[in-house]
């Protein structure tokens, strides 16, 4: 917990566009109207100076601008710690008094853990009536919190569904979802006229959701082909030296960036051969080609 607190000192400052991000993007008229009263972690400097004024804020407050699902998600955290809170409390006024006053293998041995824990009631002893007892009344007390914070999601919920999202269109309350649409109506205009002749004046708009995952693998072969035509490119630039690689080698991936592809130490390649004309068929793997004119004909 201190780990994540203290890195959040320093990130909240370094990267404000992640942690204070729905502030820039808000307007003037929601800086001054339904956020004035919200304090922002990035504006003080001050160590943990965010601490009073975040728990200060009313949950109403948190709902409007936070939205339902983070004012959910921060109820649910809150719900955690009231259960672990009473549990602790509880477990040191009846439990751990208990236990230590148990006739057990570890009644003399005050410094060990099981002197304070259930292993040192003997076996038939009435103490053991006291944890019976207590894992039932808590078991209920759980069940009561998650009872109330159900019921209170309800509200909201079905809040939500009839009035909407100050921050959504409305307009999404009165949509479905229609599916097995015949072929002839698969485009946006062709089921909003089907729709409209039903239902004359009475249709928003249609959008037709369309399932293409050939053009799709191809669009993103796209995309990948590109980014790195434009980093050999940009290493061309940088170096002054034409990028080469070899077809057919591995690359790795991890977080967005895409390496260069291996280059085997003990197996280097021989000279670069690649023909850029438009009939040129594409080099076989193992060839070290151009980047450059290789990624240029495979956009092509």
């Amino acid at each position: 917990f201190l780990v994540l607190i203290t890195s959040y000192e320093f990130l909240r400052r370094l990267i404000p566009a992640v942690y204070s991000r729905r502030r820039q993007r808000a307007t003037a008229e929601e800086l001054s109207g339904s956020m004035a009263a919200l304090p922002d972690a990035a504006e003080t400097f001050v160590p943990f100076d965010w601490a009073g004024p975040v728990f200060g804020v009313p949950w109403r407050r948190v709902r409007e601008v936070g939205g339902l699902d983070a004012y959910m998600f921060l109820r649910y955290i809150r719900m955690n710690l009231r259960i672990t809170l009473v549990s602790s409390f509880w477990g040191l006024i009846i439990l751990f008094p208990v236990f230590a006053s148990g006739g057990g293998a570890y009644k003399d041995d005050w410094r060990n853990f099981y002197h304070y824990s259930m292993a040192n009631i003997d076996q038939g002893s009435w103490q053991i009536w006291v944890p019976s007892v207590f894992i039932y009344l808590f078991s209920f007390f759980v069940f009561f919190v998650m009872k109330q914070e159900y019921r209170h999601y309800i509200d909201l919920r079905m809040n939500f569904l009839g009035k909407g999202d100050r921050n959504i269109n409305p307009q999404q309350r009165y949509s479905i979802m229609v599916e097995q649409i015949p072929k002839e109506l698969r485009s946006d205009r062709a089921l909003f006229d089907y729709f409209q002749r039903l239902f004359p004046g009475k249709v928003h708009s249609a959008c037709v959701v369309v399932s293409l995952p050939d053009l799709e693998a191809l669009a993103m072969r796209k995309i990948r082909v590109t980014h790195r035509l434009e980093k050999s490119i940009a290493r061309y630039k940088a170096t002054s030296m034409r990028p080469t690689h070899i077809v057919g080698r591995p690359r790795l991936k991890c977080c967005g960036i895409e390496t260069a592809p291996f280059q085997w130490p003990f197996c280097q390649s021989g000279e670069v051969t690649h023909d850029n004309s438009d009939d040129a068929e594409k080099p076989p793997k193992g060839q070290r080609v151009d980047s450059i004119l290789y990624y240029t004909q495979d956009l092509s």
